[in-house]
């Protein structure tokens, strides 16, 4: 039997190609970042205090905020109430977790969904944010994450960093509201997966 040397050479060379581009593959870092969103204007034109400020209408995937709602399949997020402060899921409950928003790599089990909106954590509620009586400022929770469906019901978590234009670190009532600092994931494979990296 003769043996075609110039065949074998070309197969055993598609064979290493093949196996250099799984392994570089399967050696790929798989790089999860959170968005960042910064000083995001939502209804600046109320009278700056604590009053209560027109709904605004946040979507993850185009990064857009609009003053229209109606359609429920079009937002991920509102805002409203104080300094728009308050945070509503358009695909229903929302989970509350006091892990860092890194360390947060799972999505809860259903039954901790279990609040329709979040904003202040104190006088009976629970939260992302407290509000100083004296001082009249509200701060966010410290390692208290947000979870939520997306409505297109895909698990996302997020992290309300602050409301003052800025995001200084000791704003006053004097300091221009609401501005939205936050920051998201979005898991895109439906799986409630919600590592990321810093």
């Amino acid at each position: 039997m003769r043996i075609n040397y110039k065949h074998l050479l070309v197969v055993a060379s598609a064979a290493v190609m093949t196996f250099v581009a799984c392994d570089k593959d399967d050696d790929k870092p798989v790089i999860r970042t959170a968005t960042s969103v910064t000083d995001l204007a939502a209804d600046t034109a109320a009278a700056t205090g604590q009053g209560a400020k027109a709904p605004r209408y946040f979507t993850f995937a185009t990064q857009t905020l609009s003053a229209t709602g109606t359609d429920s399949s079009k937002w991920d997020i509102s805002f409203t109430s104080t300094y728009n402060g308050n945070v509503t899921a358009s695909n229903g409950k929302i989970a509350l977790v006091d892990t860092a928003f890194d360390a947060l790599t799972t999505a809860p089990a259903d039954t901790a969904f279990k609040y329709a909106t979040v904003g202040i954590d104190g006088f009976g509620q629970t939260g992302w944010y407290v509000y100083n009586m004296t001082t009249h400022i509200v701060s966010p929770k410290a390692n208290r994450t947000i979870v939520l469906r997306t409505a297109a019901g895909k698990y996302a978590k997020l992290q309300m960093i602050s409301l003052y234009k800025g995001n200084p670190a000791a704003p006053t009532l004097q300091t221009p509201v609401p501005y939205l600092t936050f920051k998201y994931f979005v898991q895109a494979n439906g799986s409630r997966n919600l590592t990321t990296i810093q």
